[in-house]
């Protein structure tokens, strides 16, 4: 699907209305859209390509002042989706910016996450080598509140831990700590892209753009920190998970023994004056119930004392 936005009107127009710079959008492309695309800008080969390979990293081509062929940024923008086992998680996924005479142009698998924040960005800037480092900004800011979604669930888990006896909590664990990872690799490639971007002679040298050039280095480094840090708590909750949740199994089993420990009294004394011999009540049967049912009970609560006094519940 393609879509075609002016710059500085941020509005949807077509390809033919426009004039001047302006953005083009692509994002679920079919095979004929990316052909067509290649073969109207010249495209080298990979440009596109790239745009649509999970295992692509954040780099860049041709941002020299001798390149000929078109600027190309790829990033990669997180993304909310759900474990095997059914907890949130987040990955990241590829996307292609291509600086072209007449605009940008952006490649991605899916609608981009915060279009609403890109269309915002068009009337902030006049160029599109401007918008391409608006969308990196934007995208940065995006990791940054991820990150924090990520940092409340794990001190939401603070309150659980105490109680856990099943593997639910390590299964969130294990999914914000995947989302961790993701975004540790991701922003380490993205730092080495940021430093290309503020090195480059061709592109973003308005003066509006050298300052939100430093500012994304100051962020994507903070985030690095964030998510290191993050991770390490992250790491630091699943251990704590692990063993509480089999020290909470140990109390269970405890208690369960010992419980089977005081019901396992009453049938062995009752079992004792059930036998075919001499029984000191025999002729009072009632009292001999009741008697019976006394010592069996004493037995318990004297079983149940000495249990409770070594801890066992």
């Amino acid at each position: 699907m393609r879509k075609d936005y002016a710059l500085t009107r941020s509005r949807e127009t077509s390809a033919q209305e426009t004039t001047g710079a302006c953005w083009h959008c692509y994002y679920q492309p079919t095979a004929v859209e990316l052909q067509t695309l290649k073969q109207d800008y010249a495209l080298p080969d990979g440009y596109v390509e790239a745009a649509l390979d999970d295992h692509e990293d954040a780099r860049s081509e041709a941002l020299g002042a001798e390149a000929t062929a078109p600027g190309f940024v790829l990033i990669r923008e997180p993304y909310r989706t759900e474990s095997k086992n059914g907890h949130p998680e987040y990955e990241t996924m590829p996307i292609a910016m291509l600086l072209v005479a007449d605009g940008l142009i952006t490649i991605s698998q899916e609608a981009p996450r915060l279009m609403d924040r890109y269309l915002a960005a068009l009337d902030q800037v006049e160029a599109a080598d401007s918008l391409a480092l608006h969308i990196v900004d934007q995208i940065l800011d995006c990791y940054t509140a991820d990150t924090d979604w990520i940092d409340d669930q794990a001190r939401a888990m603070e309150q659980r831990v105490t109680q856990a006896a099943k593997n639910t909590l390590i299964y969130e664990v294990m999914a914000l700590d995947k989302s961790l990872v993701y975004f540790n690799a991701a922003l380490t490639h993205t730092q080495k892209l940021i430093e290309e971007l503020q090195a480059s002679p061709r592109y973003f040298t308005a003066a509006a753009d050298a300052r939100l050039r430093y500012l994304l280095g100051v962020k994507v480094s903070q985030l690095l920190t964030m998510v290191a840090s993050t991770e390490e708590v992250i790491d630091q909750y699943n251990t704590a998970i692990s063993s509480v949740v089999a020290n909470n199994l140990n109390l269970i089993m405890k208690m369960l023994t010992s419980v089977s420990i005081i019901l396992a009294i009453p049938p062995l004394v009752s079992g004792i004056f059930g036998q075919n011999t001499w029984i000191p009540w025999l002729g009072k049967p009632v009292a001999g119930f009741w008697l019976t049912l006394l010592i069996a009970a004493g037995l318990s609560g004297l079983a149940a004392w000495w249990l409770h006094r070594k801890d066992y519940f």
